[in-house]
């Protein structure tokens, strides 16, 4: 057990812990309800790009071509059918 817990601790790096910090701040600003839910969503988004090439996790021209627009509208067609 404490094998293939090392094993996995030793993959984690600083852009993942990033990553993760930017996600869980996004949420938090959700499930508090400090923020509406699709501002806080924007505002997880635009920081995770930020940081992405602040820290040269990709470029702008990747975070562009990972934007998926079948998600994008499946999301907005759900949010639009729960208001």
């Amino acid at each position: 057990m404490d094998n293939a817990l090392s094993e996995l601790l030793h993959g984690i790096d600083n852009k993942m812990v990033i990553a993760l910090s930017i996600m869980l701040a996004a949420y938090y600003l959700i499930f508090s309800e400090r923020l509406q839910r699709a501002n806080a969503a924007i505002l997880g988004a635009t920081v995770m790009v930020g940081a992405g090439l602040w820290f040269d996790f990709y470029t702008q021209e990747a975070a562009i071509r990972a934007i998926d627009g079948n998600t994008i509208l499946l999301l907005l067609g759900m949010m639009i059918a729960v208001a």
